[in-house]
């Protein structure tokens, strides 16, 4: 079964028979009664593609530079302020807390690090003076 349309070119439709309506013998691009659905859902997809454009992010501008776990909270605040009013979509959301995840974690290495630095110094200032 093929629909029984043609298209504007005037070639027959060749829409694949499982998108032939039986009861007409139209596919839902050539059935005036699907006019309004097709419109419709071109709408809502129109608006999801804007919405996703409309997303676009932080700007340099707005995030100090990651310099403690204090500016890290900023972050995140700022971040999750952003998906809230649809300006960062949550994949991006979701990357940006990830690596600030992994810089704190680095962070607090480096903390540790130091101290245990500070501690061998200690350790070698005793030894000394015995």
């Amino acid at each position: 079964m093929t629909c029984k349309a043609t298209c504007k070119d005037g070639t027959p439709c060749e829409a694949p028979a499982k998108l032939i309506d039986r009861t007409t013998g139209l596919c839902r691009s050539h059935d005036p009664a699907k006019r309004e659905a097709i419109k419709e859902a071109a709408r809502r997809g129109g608006e999801a593609t804007a919405r996703r454009f409309r997303a676009i992010g932080l700007g340099e501008d707005e995030l100090p530079p990651l310099t403690s776990p204090e500016v890290a909270e900023i972050w995140l605040e700022r971040i999750a302020r952003a998906v809230s009013i649809g300006r960062m979509p949550h994949q991006d959301a979701r990357a940006a807390t990830s690596a600030l995840q992994q810089w704190l974690k680095a962070h607090e290495v480096g903390k540790l690090a130091d101290k245990l630095e500070k501690l061998r110094a200690q350790l070698e200032q005793a030894g000394a003076n015995r």
